[in-house]
């Protein structure tokens, strides 16, 4: 959610291709070749460490993951199908009235 903000505060404070070009740089810096880099050497050792921070987020997570778990299904086959289908409707309307 932080990497999905990042843009959006940034952009009150750079123009649109500012924020876009910090914003991309420091994800792709500090969510992909910082983070490949270190666990490709140390995996195992940081996995280890951070076992207890991740049981600690499941346990802290649980009431509210599992009631969410024992609901069948958010939306039913024909709710989605019609959700679907309204966008595709709304999308096509959009392009038209851009032609």
């Amino acid at each position: 959610m932080a990497m999905e903000a990042l843009p959006i505060f940034i952009d009150a404070l750079l123009p649109a291709w500012g924020a876009i070009l910090i914003s991309v740089t420091l994800i792709l810096a500090f969510g992909e070749i910082i983070p490949q880099a270190v666990c490709s050497r140390y995996g195992l050792s940081i996995g280890a460490k951070l076992s207890i921070v991740v049981r600690f987020i499941v346990i802290v997570l649980f009431p509210l993951a599992y009631p969410i778990s024992k609901h069948s299904a958010l939306l039913r086959r024909a709710e989605l199908k019609t959700l679907v289908d309204m966008h595709g409707n709304e999308v096509r309307e959009r392009w038209r009235a851009d032609t």
